[in-house]
This record gives C-alpha cells, sequence and structure tokens, in this order.
C-alpha cells in the first residue's frame, strides 16, 4: 500500500502505525503522532492506503 509518511508517498507493507513507525525507528515516547488529520495515543490503529502519517518530535533547549 501506498501512505504519505512526512510529506512524501511511501510505499509499505507495514500493517499498523506502530509496525510502520517502528520499521523507521522513530521514538514515539517523545512524538506526537498525527493520522489523516488527528493526534493518536493508540499505536495499533491499523494504515489503509492513502492513510496520512505525520511525526512532530517534542525537543526542548534554552
Amino acid at each position: 500500500m501506498t501512505i504519505t509518511y512526512q510529506g512524501n508517498n511511501e510505499d509499505t507493507e507495514a500493517t499498523t502505525v506502530w509496525d510502520f513507525l517502528n520499521k523507521k525507528g522513530v521514538d514515539v515516547r517523545s512524538a506526537i503522532i498525527e493520522l489523516d488529520g488527528e493526534i493518536i495515543a493508540d499505536m495499533s490503529i491499523p494504515l489503509k492506503n492513502g492513510s496520512v502519517l505525520n511525526v512532530f518530535r517534542i525537543v526542548s533547549g534554552g
């Protein structure tokens, strides 16, 4: 299937948000995940062809 990740089309065999982000090496503990325009906390949500996934990393500094 093809999804949009961070604005780029990507082919993937991942079936869930967790599976996809894990394969990408994303540490979800310090990130906000947006799927199809909604912030999600449940990483077991299935991906579907055409899903739009964005990751926003939380950073701090002075």
